[in-house]
C-alpha cells in the first residue's frame, strides 16, 4: 500500500502504523471495541444519521462504525434545508484545547466504493457563537475501499468567552452519495504530525441496554438488560458495575475480576420505577483506567384521559424533529407545532413570493395528531417575509436586532396566508396562538420606541413599554383578521394571542393590557409564557428559587385582568421551564433539583387554575448544548434525564382533575388535594427536608391493610409510613385515596411536625444594638417558645409568645462580633440553632466633597459571574472606585468607572448596557423586611439605575420605590481619553426619609453593568448583594455615618 502525503496537513497512512507511541487526548474508548459513544455522540450527533456497530471489519480490534448513508430526509424543515442534524455525525469532543497552539486530529475510514467522497470539519464544540472568524476547518475527504488513515492538522482558535475549549470532529455526509462508510481509531494529539494510532487507554469497558432507541424508556413490565463489553488486553482488572438512582442512592452494585475481551449480560430487572444511572468502571493495581455510563427510565403507563376531560401536560420539543412517540410515553397530551410564514433561518412557509411549501407543517401536524396529541399551533405575526417590507426600513429595524409589524396596506397577504392554512389543516390543529412573547416583540422594540416615544409607558417595575402608535394598531390587526379567517371555516376553533413573557420579577402585564383593550375579544384564550427568575439550575445561583405558589398569583393577576375588560378567556401556560447548567447532567444536584421542582410547577397550575401547561423545553435534537445553560430538559448528550422520570409520574397526578384545594398549613409545607373525574382523589404534599406528615390514625390502618389508599414517592413508587409518619421534603410525595372528599378530610386533619416552626431574623440598629424578629411560621399553631440568646459571653433568657402567624421584635445588646440564638418551643422537641455575624460596618465620612474611597473592586473575583467565558481582561475592561461622604442636607456617592469601552442602546431600560445600578436602604430595616413577589423591597427601599445612552444622554430609571433620582440630583460624565465614566449622586436626606446622625447605619449596594460590543451587558461588578439575581434588601452592604 502506497503512502500518499498532502502538504496542507491531511495525511493517508497505511494500517501497518497502528501499533506504536503516541499521546492521545481522547477520553474513552476510540477504537469501538467496547462502545460507540465515543465515536458517535459529539455535540453535533442527533442520533438521525444511521449508523451500525460493526463486527466484521476494523483497522484495529474487530469493531468498527459503519453508516449506512441513505440520504433519507430526518430533520422535517422545509428546504432548502440549511441545519445540519441529518446530515453530520460527530465523534466526541476533545478534551479543552490551548487556544493558539497546533493540534492534529486522525482515523481511519473506507467506504463501499472508491472515491467517495466526505467533509471533514472541524469546530468548536462550545458552538457558533464562540467561532472566531476564518477559523473553522473544512477538509474534502475521497474515501477508497480499503482501509486508510486520515489527518489533519489545525490551529485552535475559539473566542476568550467560551464555555468549554474542545473541538468536534464531523463528518458531514451532505454531499455523500447513497452508500456506506465505515471509520475507527480515531485520535487527537499535540503537533503537526500525525503519530502512530493508540487507543486512550490500554484497557476498556462500556456498556449498551436492550433498548432499541437512545432514550432507554422502559415500562414497568419490559425488562431491562445491561450488557458489559470490556478489553483487557489479556491483564486482569477489576469491573465494577453500578446503578444509582436520580438522588445518587445506589440501587446495584456488581463487582468482578476480569480479563481479555469479552462481555458479561447483568439483568437489572424490577418494579421500581424512576430515572437510573449504570456507569461501569475497569480499574487495575486500584486506579481507575477506563468508565462509561447509561441512563434509562422505568415509567408507568401514561393516564387515559376521560370523555369530556381537557388535557393538561404538554412539551415543546426542538421542531423538526420526530419526538412524538418518546412525547407520549412519558404522558405529554399537548405538542407545539410552528407554521412560520417567512422567519429567513429556515422552515419558511413561503419561501419566496407566492411560492409555499407546506410539508413540514403537515408533517408536524400529523405526528401530533397520530400520537393523540392536542396540537396547538403557533403563528407569530412577526414571521412575515422580508419581501413585504421596504429594504430600507427593514435594514434600520435590524440593525437594532428588532422586528418590523406588516404595515396595514399589506395585510390582506397576511389574510390569504392564514386562510389557506386554516383550509388546509384546520382539521388537525386544536388551539391557534397569533402571537408569541409580542410585549418583547413590539413592547420592547427599540427601533419602533425611537420612533412613537409618546406612545411609551412605564409599568409597575419601571420597564417601559410600547403600547400605541401605527405598529401597535397594526399588531392588534393582525391578530384581529387571523382570527376571523380561522372562523370562517372553523367557528370553534380555540384561538389564543399576545402570549405575554415575563419581563421582570414584577409584571402588570401592561403590555398585554393594553392590547386586550383593543382586541381581548377578538380570542377565546389567553396563553401566558412566564419564567420565574433565576430560571438556570446551577453552582452561580445566589439566592433561594421562587417558589412554584408564585403560579397562583400569576394565574390570579392574569385573570383579573381578562375579568376587568370584560374577556375572561380562559388561560393556559403556554411556555414555562428551568434550564440546568450544562455542566452538571445526569445524577448532579441541579438535575436533581429541577426533576424535584417541575412536578410542584405542574401542580401549583392546576390548582392555579390554567387549563393546560407547557413544558419548555422538553426533548432537543441538537446534542451539543451551545450555552453555558441547557435549554433541553428532557435529554442532554444523548442521555434522558431524570426529570423525565418526574414528569412522567406527575401527569398522572394533574391528568383528569375536576377540582381542586390548596392547603397551607404553614409558610413551608403546601399540600394540593384534587378530585379525579371518577370522584376519587390525590394529594400532593411537599416542605423542607426534616418535616414529617401525621395521617389520622385510621388513615393510617387503611394504608397498611387496605387497598384504596396508597402514598407514592416523586417517581410512583409506592412508600409506607414509618412510626406512622412520612418524611417530606421539597421532592413532593403522592397521596391517593378512593374518595377525593375523604382524602380532603384527613388531610385538613392531619399533623404536620416543623423542623422550623420559626424563623428568626437578626438586624444591627447600631454599633452597639441589634434587633432580633421571630416569625410564627405555623398558619394554624400558637407557639411559646424559650429564646437563648448569647452575645460576647452574656446570655439572655426570653420566653416569647408568638400567635399563629405574628412577628416578635425587640432589641438585644451587642458587644462582639456575633450573635447566638437557641430556641425551643413548649411541647416540642425540636431546637433551632442560627448564628449571626456582625456587620462589618464601612465608614462614610462627614463633609460636602466626596473623597472618603468606600470600595475599589478590581479583580477577576470581582467579576460577577465567576465564570472562565466571562471575557473580562482586566482593569481597563472593567474596574470601578467608588467615594462616598455626608452632611446634614445630603448622601453623596460617586463612583469612577474605568471602562475600556462604553455602550448603552436602551438608557430607558439602563441595567442592559453599560450603567450604574443603585439600592439603599436608608433606615436599614431590609434584614427584617418580609417581602413578596410583587413587594421584593421595603416602603422606604429604593433602587434605580443610572446610564448614559450612546447618543451622550444621561439617564436616571427607578424602579422601586419614589423616584427621588431629578435631573439636579445626579450627572454622568464619559472620558473617552481615559476611558472611565463617572457618577456623582447627591440624595437629599429628606427624600430618604431619615435624619442623619453619627453612628447611623444605612445599608447600600452596587451594581456596575458591562457592555463590550453594543448587544448588552454580559457581566457585572457587584458592590453588596440584593440587586442583580434577585432584589433582596437584607443583602445590602451596611455602612456607618462617621
Amino acid at each position: 500500500m502506497n503512502i500518499k502525503s498532502f502538504t496542507l496537513a491531511l495525511c493517508l497512512l497505511t494500517a501497518l502504523e497502528l501499533r506504536s507511541s503516541g499521546e492521545n487526548l481522547y477520553i474513552g474508548d476510540t477504537s469501538a471495541e467496547t462502545q460507540t459513544d465515543t465515536l458517535t455522540r459529539g455535540k453535533f450527533s442527533s442520533e438521525l444519521v444511521p449508523y451500525f456497530w460493526d463486527d466484521t471489519t476494523a483497522p484495529d480490534g474487530k469493531k468498527s462504525i459503519r453508516v449506512d448513508w441513505d440520504r433519507k430526509k430526518r430533520f422535517i424543515i422545509t428546504e432548502p434545508p440549511v441545519l445540519w442534524y441529518d446530515k453530520w455525525i460527530s465523534v466526541a469532543d476533545t478534551p479543552d484545547l490551548k487556544d493558539n497552539e497546533t493540534y492534529t486530529f486522525s482515523f481511519y475510514a473506507k467506504a463501499s466504493s472508491d472515491n467517495y467522497p466526505i467533509i471533514l470539519r472541524m469546530l468548536p464544540s462550545a458552538g457558533q457563537f464562540f467561532y472566531v472568524a476564518g477559523e473553522t476547518y473544512d477538509k474534502n475527504i475521497k474515501l477508497d475501499r480499503e482501509w486508510r488513515r486520515y489527518s489533519y492538522t489545525f490551529v485552535v482558535k475559539i473566542k476568550e468567552n467560551a464555555p468549554r475549549k474542545g473541538y468536534s470532529a464531523i463528518f458531514n455526509l451532505t454531499n455523500s452519495p447513497v452508500g456506506k462508510v465505515w471509520y475507527d481509531a480515531i485520535q487527537i494529539e499535540r503537533g503537526g504530525t500525525a503519530t502512530p494510532y493508540q487507543n486512550s487507554s490500554l484497557m476498556n469497558v462500556g456498556v449498551s441496554l436492550n433498548s432499541p432507541q437512545w432514550s432507554n424508556i422502559y415500562s414497568p413490565d419490559d425488562p431491562v438488560v445491561a450488557t458489559v463489553h470490556f478489553n483487557t488486553q489479556d491483564n486482569e482488572a477489576e469491573l465494577q458495575c453500578r446503578v444509582v438512582d436520580y438522588q445518587g442512592t445506589i440501587i446495584k452494585d456488581f463487582k468482578q475480576t476480569v480479563k481479555g475481551t469479552n462481555e458479561i449480560e447483568l439483568p437489572l430487572d424490577g418494579q421500581r420505577l424512576g430515572w437510573f444511572k449504570i456507569t461501569v468502571e475497569l480499574s487495575s493495581n486500584g486506579r481507575m483506567t477506563s468508565s462509561h455510563s447509561a441512563n434509562y427510565i422505568k415509567i408507568a403507563k401514561p393516564a387515559d384521559i376521560a370523555s369530556g376531560i381537557q388535557p393538561f401536560a404538554g412539551i415543546i420539543n426542538t421542531g423538526g424533529f420526530d419526538y412524538f412517540e418518546i412525547s407520549k410515553k412519558i404522558g405529554a397530551k399537548r405538542v407545539q407545532a410552528r407554521a412560520e410564514w417567512g422567519a429567513r433561518y429556515h422552515d419558511d412557509i413561503e419561501t419566496s413570493p407566492g411560492n409555499f411549501d407546506w410539508s413540514a407543517l403537515e408533517w408536524r401536524l400529523k405526528r401530533g395528531k397520530e400520537s393523540g396529541m392536542i396540537n396547538k399551533l403557533l403563528v407569530s405575526p412577526f414571521d412575515v417575509p422580508d419581501w413585504y417590507f421596504n429594504k430600507e426600513e427593514l435594514a434600520k429595524a435590524r440593525k437594532r436586532n428588532c422586528s418590523l409589524v406588516l404595515d396595514a396596506d399589506k395585510h390582506e397577504h397576511w389574510r390569504n396566508f392564514i386562510g389557506e392554512l386554516t383550509r388546509r389543516y384546520g382539521y388537525m390543529i386544536d388551539e391557534f396562538e397569533l402571537g408569541a412573547e409580542d410585549n418583547g416583540r413590539l413592547g420592547h422594540n427599540d427601533y419602533y420606541k425611537s420612533l412613537y416615544p409618546a406612545e411609551i409607558k412605564k409599568n409597575s417595575a419601571g420597564n417601559p413599554f410600547l403600547v400605541g402608535g401605527k405598529p401597535f394598531d397594526d399588531l392588534c390587526s393582525m391578530v384581529r383578521i387571523g382570527a376571523d379567517e380561522i372562523r370562517k371555516t372553523h367557528p370553534g376553533m380555540k384561538i389564543g394571542a399576545i402570549r405575554p413573557s415575563r419581563s421582570s420579577d414584577v409584571d402588570d402585564l401592561l403590555f398585554a393590557k393594553e392590547m386586550l383593550k383593543k382586541i381581548g375579544k377578538d380570542f377565546n384564550i389567553f396563553p401566558l409564557d412566564f419564567y420565574f427568575y433565576p430560571f438556570d439550575f446551577g453552582p452561580l445561583i445566589q439566592r433561594r428559587r421562587a417558589k412554584s405558589d408564585g403560579l397562583i398569583a400569576v394565574y390570579n393577576d392574569a385573570k383579573k385582568i381578562t375579568r376587568d375588560l370584560g374577556c375572561d378567556q380562559p388561560i393556559y401556560m403556554s411556555e414555562f421551564g428551568w434550564f440546568p447548567d450544562a455542566r452538571f447532567p445526569d445524577d448532579s444536584i441541579y438535575r436533581r433539583e429541577q426533576a424535584e421542582t417541575m412536578p410542584k410547577d405542574f401542580i401549583v397550575a392546576r390548582v392555579a387554575g390554567f387549563y393546560a401547561f407547557d413544558w419548555f423545553i422538553g426533548f432537543s435534537g441538537a446534542n451539543g448544548n451551545f450555552q453555558k445553560y441547557s435549554y433541553a430538559a428532557m435529554n442532554q448528550n444523548l442521555k434522558i434525564q431524570s426529570i423525565a422520570a418526574s414528569y412522567s409520574a406527575v401527569t398522572q397526578v394533574v391528568e383528569n382533575v375536576t377540582e381542586s384545594k390548596w392547603l397551607t398549613p404553614d409558610s413551608v409545607t403546601r399540600i394540593a388535594v384534587m378530585r379525579k373525574h371518577d370522584g376519587k382523589g390525590v394529594a400532593a404534599a411537599w416542605a423542607n427536608n426534616g418535616y414529617k406528615l401525621t395521617l389520622p390514625g385510621k388513615s393510617i390502618f387503611e394504608l397498611i391493610f387496605g387497598s384504596d389508599f396508597i402514598v407514592t414517592d416523586l417517581m410512583g413508587n409506592q412508600i409506607q409510613p414509618v412510626n406512622g409518619q412520612f418524611s417530606l421534603s421539597q421532592a413532593p410525595i403522592y397521596i391517593w385515596h378512593k374518595d377525593f372528599k375523604q382524602l380532603s378530610e384527613i388531610l385538613a386533619n392531619a399533623e404536620v411536625e416543623m423542623t422550623e416552626f420559626c424563623d428568626i431574623r437578626f438586624q444591627m440598629v447600631s454599633e452597639n444594638t441589634g434587633k432580633l424578629q421571630f416569625i410564627n411560621l405555623s398558619n394554624s399553631k400558637d407557639f411559646e417558645i424559650n429564646a437563648e440568646i448569647i452575645t460576647d459571653k452574656k446570655k439572655i433568657q426570653k420566653l416569647i409568645n408568638l400567635p399563629k402567624e405574628s412577628v416578635n421584635i425587640f432589641d438585644i445588646p451587642l458587644s462582639h462580633d456575633s450573635v447566638k440564638v437557641k430556641v425551643q418551643a413548649t411541647g416540642n422537641k425540636t431546637v433551632i440553632r442560627k448564628s449571626f455575624d456582625l456587620d462589618i460596618l464601612i465608614p462614610i465620612a462627614y463633609g460636602s466633597k466626596v473623597a472618603n474611597l468606600i470600595a475599589s473592586p478590581d479583580s477577576r473575583d470581582d467579576i460577577m459571574p465567576p465564570d472562565p467565558w466571562v471575557p473580562w481582561s482586566g482593569t481597563a475592561d472593567l474596574s470601578t472606585k467608588l467615594y462616598s461622604s455626608w452632611d446634614e442636607n445630603n448622601l453623596y456617592i460617586k463612583a469612577v468607572v474605568q471602562d475600556d469601552l462604553h455602550f448603552n442602546k436602551t438608557p430607558e431600560a439602563p441595567w442592559r448596557g453599560d450603567s450604574l445600578q443603585f439600592a439603599i436602604d436608608s433606615k436599614n430595616d431590609g434584614a427584617l423586611y418580609l417581602p413578596s413577589p410583587a413587594k421584593p423591597l421595603g416602603p422606604d427601599d429604593l433602587e434605580f439605575g443610572l446610564a448614559m445612552g450612546d447618543n451622550g444622554k444621561s439617564h436616571a430609571i427607578t424602579t422601586f420605590g419614589k423616584n427621588i433620582c431629578l435631573p439636579d440630583n445626579y450627572t454622568i460624565t464619559r472620558d473617552q481619553k481615559e476611558k472611565t465614566t463617572t457618577y456623582e449622586l447627591r440624595l437629599p436626606w429628606k427624600k430618604l426619609g431619615v435624619k442623619p446622625y453619627k453612628g447611623m447605619i444605612l445599608g447600600m449596594s452596587f451594581v456596575i453593568f458591562d457592555d463590550d460590543t453594543g448587544d448588552g451587558q454580559s457581566y457585572y461588578i457587584a458592590i453588596g448583594g440584593g440587586i442583580a439575581g434577585g432584589k433582596n434588601p437584607a443583602l445590602y452592604k451596611r455602612f456607618v455615618l462617621k
